[in-house]
């Protein structure tokens, strides 16, 4: 084996060919027709190193993406636990006022209050800028959509 202009080991190359069609034994006879490269041993201890280096990296990285996955997946599982409990806490305030799931009024969720953006309520009256829960203007109240109670404002208005 001859040694390279650095003074490290020229490997033997099986087949080196060049556009020329000439065959090399060795990195140094065909550095001339390849380019001029020269690859020592530190070169390829420095790449392999480098390789190491960047495994590492990948590791690093691989682990973390697994790691996020886990929490992600269990935070989606956590938020179906939870829609589901709101579904069933809802469904059961619904049989305590005698509404059936499917007959809630969808304005008021079946409550038969909701809240209002000013102080004028449903009365529509002059209002200043403040929340105001009162009573639902779609179901008056009930939280049924199909059994509406009396409207307040055909009582008291006389709108209709």
């Amino acid at each position: 084996m001859s040694a390279s202009k650095d003074g490290g080991p020229a490997f033997p190359i099986p087949i080196a060919s060049t556009p020329d069609g000439c065959v090399y034994s060795t990195m140094e006879q065909s550095a001339g027709k390849l380019g001029g490269i020269v690859v020592t041993a530190s070169d390829f201890e420095a790449k392999a190193a480098e390789c190491e280096g960047l495994r590492d990296d990948v590791a690093k990285v691989t682990n973390l993406y697994a790691s996020a996955l886990g929490r992600a997946l269990s935070a989606e599982a956590r938020v179906k636990e939870l829609e589901k409990y709101r579904e069933d806490e809802h469904a059961r305030m619904l049989s305590w006022r005698d509404i059936e799931p499917d007959e809630f009024c969808e304005t008021c969720g079946g409550s038969g209050t909701r809240v209002y953006g000013s102080t004028a309520t449903w009365r529509g009256g002059i209002g200043g800028q403040a929340l105001t829960a009162d009573v639902c203007d779609k179901c008056w109240g009930s939280g049924n959509k199909h059994r509406a109670w009396p409207s307040m404002r055909v009582r008291l208005v006389g709108e209709g």
